[in-house]
């Protein structure tokens, strides 16, 4: 089996994580997807990641998203931006003067995103959604801690190649977690500011 068979097949399983904790330290996966070997060992501010390094984090949220998949425009391209959203932070954490874990600008390392895009498949299309769900990944539940404006929010939709994707992908990344908080108010905040650009741009 060539690796985006592979790959393809993982992402699109019940439960994704256990096929790549298979093949976590091979050749096979060091080869093709360098990228989220990178991930393993990168410490996380246990505050908000108790489960441990990245790659630890990213296996919870694929299997977070795969719960979710079918529910997203293109199940394939969702898994893909879910496994390849915290690239960034292999080359990105570090600690502030304080001594705190953080990833400071980890969404916007897209050329990581884009070269492992370019590894897999010169599909534009792909490319141009999982950079999108990457970028924007944060701002969901950022935008919901901030109390922001319905202005911000509606940005934000708009600037989302596929605005109910982005919010799964939100979801998704919240629940990877150990500890997690009550997601139900963050969501039901989301989808009343989602309704409210749909009725807008309807």
């Amino acid at each position: 089996m060539n690796f985006n068979t592979w790959l393809f097949q993982t992402l699109l399983s019940d439960k994704p994580s256990q096929y790549f904790e298979e093949v976590k330290a091979s050749k096979f996966l060091k080869e093709n997807l360098p990228e989220l070997v990178a991930l393993i060992d990168v410490p996380q501010n246990p505050k908000w990641h108790p489960e441990g390094d990245v790659w630890t984090h990213t296996m919870m949220v694929i299997d977070q998203a795969s719960i979710l998949k079918n529910d997203a425009s293109n199940p394939l391209y969702f898994m893909m931006a879910a496994l390849m959203h915290d690239y960034g932070k292999a080359t990105t954490t570090k600690e502030d003067e304080k001594g705190v874990l953080c990833s400071i600008g980890h969404e916007l390392q897209l050329d990581l995103i884009e070269t492992g895009l370019s590894r897999i498949s010169e599909n534009r299309e792909l490319h141009a959604y999982v950079l999108n769900m990457v970028k924007l990944h944060m701002r969901p539940n950022a935008l919901v801690h901030m109390n922001s404006s319905s202005k911000a929010f509606k940005k934000m939709f708009a600037q989302a190649i596929n605005p109910y994707d982005l919010l799964l992908l939100a979801k998704a990344d919240h629940k990877g977690r150990l500890n997690v908080s009550d997601y139900v108010p963050l969501e039901t905040k989301l989808q009343e500011e989602y309704e409210n650009f749909l009725k807008m741009n309807a």
